[in-house]
């Protein structure tokens, strides 16, 4: 919950506030239960045993709640906080995408009303509410609670310290991004309008321009800053103890992920304004394969152990955002069928079974009806090992600050792969994927995230 880099939500926070707080201690050992039970759906477990489990688990989160109706909210608004985020992990771990909503829009009450008195809350629970905010978003009909706050933005530092401080920035950045295409949503200014073959847009408000050219230079700034980073952890490990084959992986992990991040995130804010086309989604070819040849080097660097336990890894969840949805963006928004392919490919391979309110097969699922649909093909059981061929002039590289076509030093990669696991089963042809209002309105400005199966409304976007 303190992100990817800082687990000092679970290792401190909660721990401390465990030993004190009765509520604390009741979610927690809910959370355990909950927890236990998703590692036990790999696991020869009775379904007797397991409803067991889950009875214990709900036991816990029904005391957990009594404790705070007994509480004086208002003097312990800290425990009422951590206790709402261990609620949202509660019904994340249960699948309820609607009662983490709510949990989550009554802690960013809650949290508003409470920033201004205490700097603790705003250092380390604000970072977790405005990244649960923006994931939450786009499972929420009411989007504008969880961003309406851009009081809450901070302004950006001149360097980057840790893997945390880069992480902290992008969240602010994802977060006005997401704003900034909720108001456009909202107003209905972002529609093109097609009338006798001539196609003209509304005009848009100056302040929405300027916000968009206030995100374009913080992510130039960010990506500046993140490559120093990168380049001083590298001269660190040279100079220092020598770490394991695990640990440099898991930086390199981070550092694609951050990367994956940042390319979705330039396409977001470049196209605030634009529509879905051919020609749009044509712009943002050397994006793609950016992320793809980060993707590819990613896994040349995989160490043999964690090769060999691709398929099960440990844990089968986590509560952060992964690579599962942020790859089935570029599933989803790339039109090119072969990167589909090895995107679907790198979400299998890189991508726990569940990532929050995510859950990866189904997100496969709706991957491979995508390409299905919108490509024209279908993809029969020896089609899905289809992969690009690596080649040692592969490049992963970082976009210059501007532009979206620069190349960078080679890197060699290594001819590795995969072949993503079956689910034909769990799509038939009468399904479809129905997204949020938002996506609805605007695909390429919303993370296609939020997926239910429906009868099919044929996507016309290539049409």
């Amino acid at each position: 919950m303190s992100g990817t880099s800082d687990p000092y939500f679970w290792t401190h926070l909660v721990m401390q506030l465990g030993a004190n707080e009765a509520a604390v201690k009741h979610a927690l050992v809910a959370i355990s239960g909950l927890f236990e039970q998703v590692d036990e759906l790999q696991q020869e477990v009775t379904a007797g045993q397991r409803l067991v489990h889950q009875r214990q688990a709900l036991h816990h989160y029904n005391a957990a709640i009594r404790e705070l109706k007994t509480e004086d909210l208002k003097e312990k608004q800290t425990v009422v906080l951590v206790v709402c985020l261990l609620f949202i992990c509660i019904e994340a771990l249960r699948s309820d995408v609607q009662s983490a909503v709510r949990h989550g829009r009554h802690g960013i009450e809650i949290l508003k009303a409470a920033l201004p008195n205490s700097w603790w809350i705003k250092d380390h629970l604000l970072p977790i509410f405005r990244r649960l905010s923006v994931s939450a978003f786009y499972f929420s009909d009411s989007d504008g609670t969880f961003l309406d706050m851009p009081e809450l933005w901070e302004p950006a530092p001149c360097s980057f310290s840790t893997a945390y401080d880069a992480q902290h920035m992008f969240d602010i950045i994802i977060a006005r991004i997401s704003h900034l295409t909720l108001v456009i949503a909202e107003t209905g200014q972002k529609t093109d309008v097609e009338r006798e073959g001539t196609k003209t847009q509304p005009p848009y408000s100056d302040d929405h321009r300027a916000e968009q050219a206030i995100v374009k230079d913080l992510l130039e700034n960010w990506l500046y800053m993140f490559a120093q980073l990168i380049a001083k952890i590298h001269h660190i490990d040279a100079s220092g103890k020598r770490l394991s084959s695990q640990e440099q992986y898991q930086k390199k992990k981070m550092q694609v992920f951050m990367l994956t991040r940042y390319e979705a995130a330039r396409i977001w804010i470049e196209t605030a304004f634009d529509g879905d086309t051919p020609k749009a989604r044509d712009r943002f070819l050397p994006n793609f394969q950016r992320v793809l040849k980060q993707l590819q080097w990613l896994q040349s660097q995989m160490p043999p152990d964690v090769q060999a336990a691709t398929g099960k890894q440990s844990p089968q969840f986590m509560f952060e955002m992964g690579f599962t949805a942020i790859i089935f963006y570029f599933v989803s928004a790339c039109p090119y069928p072969e990167i589909r392919l090895e995107f679907l490919r790198f979400m299998q391979l890189f991508g726990l079974p569940r990532e929050n309110l995510w859950d990866r097969d189904v997100l496969m699922a709706a991957g491979r009806k995508i390409i299905e649909d919108e490509n024209g093909i279908k993809l029969e059981d020896c089609e899905r090992s289809l992969t690009l061929p690596s080649s040692p002039g592969l490049l992963i590289d970082l976009a210059t600050p501007g532009s979206s076509t620069s190349t960078h030093p080679t890197i060699h990669l290594s001819d590795f792969s995969l072949p993503p696991a079956d689910f034909d089963d769990l799509v038939d042809d009468s399904s479809t994927f129905v997204f949020n209002k938002t996506l609805k309105s605007h695909p390429w400005c919303s993370m296609p995230w939020s997926i239910q199966i429906g009868p099919r409304e044929t996507s016309k976007m290539n049409q």
